[in-house]
Order: structure tokens, then sequence, then C-alpha cells
């Protein structure tokens, strides 16, 4: 279960004070996932999603739509709905029973939960449990589910092999989370009412302990999961008091001996959790950023951020792939993101993307500042092979088609190479050139910017008869590049100083990108769905788009 347990219910609020001996954290630099992203739209049939599990055996995954009173059944592999299943009242809570391939949902307005047979996508049973049930969670191993009630502050334990209810657990004020460690049977349950973390004998169904997760202020707790590999436990907390709402805390805790070890400072709201035992990594999602955080469990750090569109409502991982799902409750729709398999980079490199058609990672690529640039393609079982030009000190890399061509860039020379099985072609420019990207979806043009005071930004276009034609712009403080899909259009900026903010090249642009601000000009973003151009200061995250 990875669920948003707020929306829509309370305000945003931030943790200010971790418990005693947890080590606070400075805030880390968040630099881009290298990761492609795929959005699926749940509508007309799945209204706010809030809640979503993975079954990574059949790679099915299953999205609780609170709007529609439904779950949607996406197929993994070609990321379609299949089914769409109608459940009870406001479902807020949705788990899954992979060994016995069954579904449970916990919705909070009818008080029941809804078993699902995942071979079928039909309703077995439904069965009545406690007030206002939030979070669900099941272990496989024994066959039982334990559902957290917020409104009776009890944890309901069914056998889902028989679908009855056996036992209540009273557990304190609005449980909200549920997680289960299937290797120990322990059951933990987060509470954003009392601000402790219970642990219930998924056995004896008797509660162990009570542990507080701070010392002094009152704190939040949102969402829980469990590292069966590391038998560690993290939560997702933010303060009581309003004063830091944009920031959360993710707590570790040492499940052998119930102690708080260590603290995880996350520069937003904190709402849903995933861990990924096989990766070491832990996935936060917070309704009020379009950033998902990438935590190395081993250091505790956030290492990374994956940009995404619109709030995150719930996360969850398939094991199988180590692809992530995002389900977005104010779009009603679901991200999936994939890494880049079998990419195993040297000391300092640092850049990767993937280029491709329809289908994500058909090529990683990847450079560094003092290594070889190296494009990894698929291979069969044996992951990603390596292709290295031929040339040293490549830093930098660009596609000029999905699946045909790439730009790789040194201090001394920009190289155009194609496919590894086909000969490259070289375009020259002069020293000092160091970004390139290019416009349109045939090689309609590659561009090439130079930062020097004394060059001038250059834009070559691929002719008729195959030959690049060169264009430069009647300015020379023009510094970077970047196209719009769908448009013979680049897009330009200059630096602070100068009186515009953008010059564009192609009259097809409308009067709508002519708003582009000029203060935030450390980046720009494109999409090659919907026109949308993004300018983000990197030092402040802000981020305006046109």
């Amino acid at each position: 279960m990875r669920l948003a347990a707020r929306f829509a219910a309370l305000a945003l609020v931030g943790l200010t004070l971790l418990a005693t001996g947890a080590a606070t954290r400075a805030e880390p630099a968040y630099p881009e996932e290298a990761a492609a992203v795929t959005t699926l739209t749940l509508e007309p049939d799945g209204s706010q999603p809030v809640a979503l599990a993975v079954n990574s055996s059949t790679s099915r995954i299953y999205v609780a739509n609170a709007g529609s009173d439904n779950v949607s059944v996406i197929d993994g592999a070609s990321n379609t709905v299949i089914a769409t299943i109608p459940v009870g009242s406001a479902p807020r809570g949705i788990a899954v029973d992979a060994r016995a391939d069954r579904v449970y949902v916990a919705s909070s307005g009818s008080s029941e939960v809804t078993v699902i047979d995942g071979g079928s996508n039909e309703v077995v049973a439904t069965l009545p449990v406690g007030k206002d049930p939030w979070g669900i969670a099941a272990d496989p191993n024994t066959g039982r589910v334990f559902v957290s009630n917020r409104g009776s502050g009890t944890v309901s334990v069914i056998d889902g092999r028989h679908n009855l209810r056996i036992a209540t657990v009273a557990v304190g004020d609005l449980p909200t989370a549920v997680a289960v460690n299937p290797d120990t049977g322990r059951v933990y349950v987060a509470s954003s009412g009392s601000g402790h973390l219970a642990v219930i004998d998924g056995v004896s169904n008797l509660l162990i302990a009570t542990l507080p997760l701070t010392s002094g202020a009152s704190a939040e707790a949102w969402d829980v999961a469990v590292d069966g590999s590391s038998n560690r436990v993290y939560v997702a907390t933010s303060a009581a008091e309003a004063s830091d709402a944009d920031a959360g805390t993710i707590l570790v805790i040492d499940a052998s001996n119930d102690s708080l070890i260590d603290s995880v400072a996350v520069p937003s709201s904190v709402e849903a959790l995933a861990v990924d035992s096989a990766s070491g990594r832990i996935y936060v999602g917070s309704s009020s950023d379009d950033r998902m955080w990438v935590i190395d469990a081993r250091t505790s750090v956030v290492t990374s951020a994956v940009g995404l569109e619109g709030g995150l409502s719930a996360v969850d991982v398939d094991s199988a792939s180590g692809r992530v799902y995002v389900a977005h409750a104010d779009s009603s729709s679901l991200s999936t993101v994939a890494w880049l398999p079998g990419v195993t980079l040297a000391p300092g490199w640092t850049y990767a993307c993937y280029f491709g058609d329809e289908q994500p990672l058909d090529d990683a690529l990847a450079g560094a500042r003092d290594h070889v640039l190296a494009v990894y393609r698929p291979g069969s079982e044996v992951g990603y092979d390596r292709w290295f030009p031929d040339r040293p000190g490549l830093s930098t890399i660009g596609t000029v088609r999905p699946r045909d061509a790439l730009f790789v860039l040194a201090d001394e020379y920009v190289s155009w190479v194609q496919e590894p099985s086909q000969n490259g072609g070289d375009l020259a420019l002069a020293p000092g050139w160091n970004s390139i990207c290019y416009s349109g979806e045939s090689k309609e043009a590659a561009v090439a910017v130079g930062e020097m005071s004394d060059q001038v930004a250059v834009s070559y276009g691929l002719a008729a008869d195959g030959s690049w034609q060169r264009y430069v712009p009647a300015r020379p403080e023009l510094t970077t590049m970047t196209y719009v899909r769908g448009f013979s259009a680049l897009i330009v900026l200059i630096p602070p100083e100068q009186e515009s903010a953008a010059d564009y090249f192609s009259e097809e642009v409308s009067e709508e990108f002519l708003t582009l601000q000029a203060a935030l000009e450390d980046r720009i973003r494109n999409y090659s769905g919907d026109v949308a151009i993004c300018v983000a200061d990197l030092q402040t995250n802000e981020q305006i788009c046109v």
C-alpha cells in the first residue's frame, strides 16, 4: 500500500524537531535523475487516484480512484488500462498479496475492504472493518491483511485465505498507514494523530511496542514502508504545527531493536513512500511538489529528484523491473518512471540520458569530463552493450533523431555520430562551443551554442540535399538554445542584464511564448507533447512555464 494519506484531508505541514540522537542532515544538491517517464491518463473511468499497489509477479498495477469509487487495473507491459473494477465509497488504500494473486482495497467512505481476484479482476468478497479505513497491507506468508482505521483508532486483521475478520487491535489516534515485514511478521502502523509508530506482532495480533517519533514538538506520521533486506522501517512525517509546511522528514528505524537511528530532511511535504530493496533506494512523493525524491537507503541522503507533472499522491515500485509508478490525483493520471537498467558508470561520470522512439530505453547515453563517452545499447539477456567513439574527451551528448544519430561534444570540436553500425560524420565548430540540441523530429536542425563573449550562437540546419546549412543570428550575446517540438522554432536565452529574455527564430511561435521572463534563465525544459517551456532557477527551484 502506498497512498498520499493527507490528500484532500488536512493542511500540509512540515517537521521541525526529530527524536534525540537522530542526525538531521544539511540539505544537499538535488540533481535531476536520468529516467524515462511516461504518463497514462486514467480518466474518464478513473478519477482522483490516491493509492496504488504493484504485483511484480504478474506485472499488474492497481490504482485506487477516490473520485470514481473504483480500481484501475494496468498492464505493466503495454501500459494500458485493462479493467476498471467498482469498489466501496472513497477508496483510500490498496494492497496486493502476490502469492495468492489477491487485491485488497480499503474504502474510507463505506468502511469496508473489497477483495479482488487478480486473475479474473472480479470482486470475490466485501468485508466490514473499522471506521474510516485508510491504510492496508498484506502479508503473503500468512495470508493476513492489516487495515488501519482512522476513525476508530484500530487495526482490523483479516484472514485473507478465508476472507474473515479475525481480530481488532487498538493502536491510538488516527492510524493512517500500515506496512508489514513478511520476514519477521511484524506490522507497523503510522498515526497522524498520536505522533507515534505502533508495532504489532502479526502472528499473535498483539501490540508489542509504541515508538514516539519526536522529542518535544508534536509530529504526524503519514506513511510507512519496510525494507525487509535490512530490517529497517521508514516513516514519512511532518510537524503538527504549520510553520514548515513545505518540508518533511523521513525517519529511519532499526526494526531489530525498535530504535530511531537516522532522519532524512526532504525539501517538500512528504506523504507517500516506497522502498526498492534491490537497488537500495527510497522513493518519496508529495502532493505539493512536482518532483519525486530519491534517497540512498545506505547513506540516508537525498541523492536526486525526478521531475513529474502535477502533485504526487501515491508511489510504489515494481521489484521485478525496478520501475516506479506514481499516481497524480489532480490530473487523474499514472506516471511510469523507468531507469537505465544495466548501465554502470565509472567514477567521475557526470551525465546520462536516453534516446528512443515510442519505447523508452532504446539507447542509453553517458558522458563525463575526464572519461570517454559511451553509448549503451540494449542487448538481449546481457543488458546494455557499450560502444565507444574513437575520440577521447567527449563530454556532452544529444540526439538528432531517435535511434538514428547523436551529437557528442568535446572541448575542441563537435562530432556528429550516427548509429555505431554506420559511418559517422563530423560537424566541426570553433573551440569553446559547449552546448548542443536539435529541433524537429527528423534532423531538421542541429544547434551549437558558445558562451564566450566573442562567440555567436549558431544553428545548423539539415538541407534537402543532406548538407548542413549554417545560420548565425544577428545578436552576438545569445548563449543558450533549445527547441519546441512541433514548431520550427529555436528559443534562445540571453544574460539577465540584457533587456529581452528570449529571441525566436521562427514566426510560427505563438505570442504567448513572448511572456517568458528573463529572471529565471538557468534552465530550459521542453516537452514533446503539448508544448510547454519551463525556465527554472537552480538556486531557488522556482519555475516559470508558458
